[in-house]
């Protein structure tokens, strides 16, 4: 027996699918209209009837994905696969379309995380997601999120022949520029990834770092510290100043 809010739920999904003509369409029109729990019951109602029911499963992964219950919807998925091997291309499916559901959102390491699934399980998805691990990428990487940023922009060179590849070198190496000064090891991180993706930014990558060298030892000649003054003298010489420039204009205290 249906309570009011129950009856009320039935109305809407009569309305929308005309009386559906099974357990999982029904589930799909409660989703739509945001009734999650209302799906769930029809679903695992159904499913206590007939376990084997994979379009079942599915619409179960898909209200599991609405509501971002991605634990349960990867199980359910799961035992799509165990009923019906062959499934791959609608497992893919339900979770490319969780994942443009997420980049609608703008929750760009979710929708990361459920096209890996998508082109994992079925390859053919490669070509829909094209693009969007760049701008994935992008967004994460202005978000400060640097290592997923890097994840996004390498999936986007591997599945995708006209990814730009430059762009992408161009964002990392300006990143690093960035980062001389406060962060060196991610500055250098981001300019050896931004080489390995465009080989090209090899010699900005030396400039950089020799530009940035001159500006330490710059500031080791104006400082009054004598240890700060040596601090500053040594990363000059690691980042590109000779020794022996480096000793001439900034000697030491004997």
């Amino acid at each position: 027996m249906l309570d009011d809010g129950g009856v009320l739920v039935a109305v809407f999904i009569a309305a929308n699918c005309g009386w559906c003509a099974n357990a999982a369409d029904s589930a799909r029109e409660a989703i739509k209209l945001g009734m999650h729990e209302r799906a769930l019951k029809i679903l695992n109602a159904r499913l206590d009837e007939k376990p084997s029911d994979v379009d079942a499963h599915l619409a179960l992964a898909e209200c599991y994905f609405a509501m971002r219950d991605f634990s349960a919807a990867d199980t359910s998925l799961d035992r799509v696969l165990v009923l019906k091997p062959g499934y791959t291309y609608q497992v893919g499916s339900a979770y490319h379309s969780a994942g443009e559901r997420a980049m609608r959102n703008n929750r760009l390491a979710e929708a990361k995380m459920l096209y890996d699934k998508a082109i994992a399980n079925a390859p053919a998805f490669k070509k829909q997601v094209a693009g969007k691990y760049m701008i994935i990428g992008n967004g994460l990487l202005a978000q400060g999120q640097i290592n997923e940023a890097l994840m996004a922009y390498y999936q986007e060179v591997s599945i995708n022949p006209k990814a730009n590849r430059n762009e992408i070198a161009e964002r990392l190496f300006n990143r690093g520029k960035n980062y001389l000064g406060s962060n060196d090891a991610m500055a250098e991180n981001l300019f050896s990834r931004a080489s390995s993706i465009d080989s090209s930014y090899a010699g900005k990558v030396s400039q950089a770092k020799n530009d940035y060298a001159q500006s330490l030892l710059a500031r080791a000649k104006a400082s009054t510290k004598e240890s700060e003054k040596e601090e500053l003298k040594k990363l000059a010489v690691k980042y590109g100043v000779s020794l022996e420039k480096a000793n001439k204009e900034v000697p030491s205290r004997q």
